[in-house]
């Protein structure tokens, strides 16, 4: 491939060591709900009745994530990437997210729970394959196909999701794969967070969550301070959890009718001054010279990814509330609903196109001259593929939950 290809393209991407989680999905237990509210703020009454079923505004949460992730990986300006931290926030609200959708489904089933908890912990794990596993899957299979060397090399690494798992070999070089490491997380948080919160008893899940946060804080800064590699540092489900776990305390908090607003609107005040402190530290990602691997200053990586987290669990709780002043109506839209139904999709397979694309301008089939457009025709590239995925694979495939019902007639994640 010439040099001069690959100059344009080293020019605009970086490796993709992050990217987003898994959907979730947003249809949680009961009867859909929103609530008007001009301010920044969670309303003041409760929505009728204890459960909700759909929220909107968490597809729109949905599609800022993916949004930052496109920005990290494809879109050629250095500033942006550095405020999304080269996708990474990207990653951390999906994870946030992720930890308040599952979290919340589990306590409906447990609190709900007329039927054998067994079952429902297997209707749960057929759900989340059903969900997961088809074009996760697929994309392995086509790499198998034209002989992709790091699915060759990877294989079994990648079809057990157990990328950057520590303890074990390092999977470097996994090229246009490299951004599962977070279907890697999300897979192993899946395997144990469901047996947690249907069989820990309720009064001891919010004091086992923040002693889990608090030991991925400090798993972080440990190795950090060891000098540890990013991958092993954040790119592993330990170093993921406290994302992970400040979604599920979330969803505890939000499952209690008699207190959820005030217990949200708590969320949102903590949540505003965390995006205070987080916005001040991106200035000084922005200030500062640092790279996408946050070398000789991963500690405050540490602590800069924690605060985002935070930041975003406040968010979330705010769309919850469905209210319908300037930010709830655009996170509601139709266009950033839609693009978060297909997020899980354009994750899957945004970053394949700029390898393809070189492909295609090193065997001369096509001829692109500017880092603009690997980003144009990538993003135009990965929506198609992500549309017509949804349509014709997804969508259909989804269609098969209703035969795996938590409870008769109710309808879940």
């Amino acid at each position: 491939m010439a040099e001069r290809e690959i100059a344009v393209f080293e020019a605009f991407t970086v490796s993709a060591r992050k990217s987003s989680s898994l959907d979730a999905g947003n249809v949680i237990v009961g009867k859909h709900a929103a609530m008007s509210e001009p301010s920044f703020a969670i309303p003041e009454q409760a929505v009728p009745g204890p459960d909700a079923t759909y929220y909107p505004q968490l597809d729109g949460l949905r599609a800022i994530a993916v949004m930052s992730v496109f920005i990290g990986h494809l879109v050629p300006l250095r500033f942006l990437q550095k405020i999304v931290s080269w996708g990474d926030t990207g990653v951390i609200l999906f994870f946030c997210l992720s930890g308040f959708l599952i979290t919340r489904i589990l306590l409906r089933v447990q609190i709900d729970g007329t039927g054998n908890r067994w079952m429902s912990l297997r209707s749960f794990y057929v759900r989340r394959v059903l969900r997961i596993f088809p074009i996760y899957y697929l994309v392995i299979v086509l790499g198998v196909l034209v002989g992709y060397p790091p699915v060759r090399d990877q294989f079994l690494r990648l079809v057990t999701y157990s990328l950057n798992v520590p303890g074990l070999p390092p999977t470097d070089h996994l090229g246009a794969f490299s951004h599962f490491w977070s279907l890697s997380v999300e897979e192993q948080f899946y395997l144990f967070w469901p047996m947690l919160v249907l069989f820990l008893p309720r009064r001891n899940l919010p004091h086992f969550i923040v002693g889990l946060i608090g030991l991925s804080l400090g798993y972080r800064l440990a190795f950090a301070l060891a000098g540890a590699s990013y991958k092993l540092i954040f790119a592993s489900l330990w170093g993921c959890l406290d994302s992970l776990g400040l979604g599920a305390l979330l969803a505890i908090a939000w499952d209690e009718p008699s207190c959820r607003w005030a217990r949200g609107r708590r969320f949102v005040r903590v949540g505003k001054i965390f995006g205070v402190v987080w916005a001040l530290m991106t200035v000084g990602i922005l200030a500062g010279g640092l790279d996408s691997e946050f070398t000789g200053y991963l500690w405050f990586a540490a602590v800069y990814f924690t605060t985002a987290a935070i930041a975003f669990t406040g968010l979330i709780a705010f769309a919850l509330s469905g209210s319908k002043n300037w930010w709830g109506k655009f996170l509601e839209s139709w266009l950033m609903v839609r693009l978060g139904r297909i997020s899980y999709g354009l994750y899957v397979y945004h970053f394949f196109f700029p390898y393809l694309l070189l492909w295609l301008v090193g065997h001369r089939y096509v001829r692109l001259t500017s880092a603009w457009h690997y980003a144009g025709w990538s993003i135009c590239g990965s929506l198609v593929v992500a549309l017509l995925s949804w349509r014709f694979i997804e969508k259909p495939i989804l269609n098969l939950k209703r035969h795996f019902r938590y409870d008769e007639g109710r309808r879940a994640a």
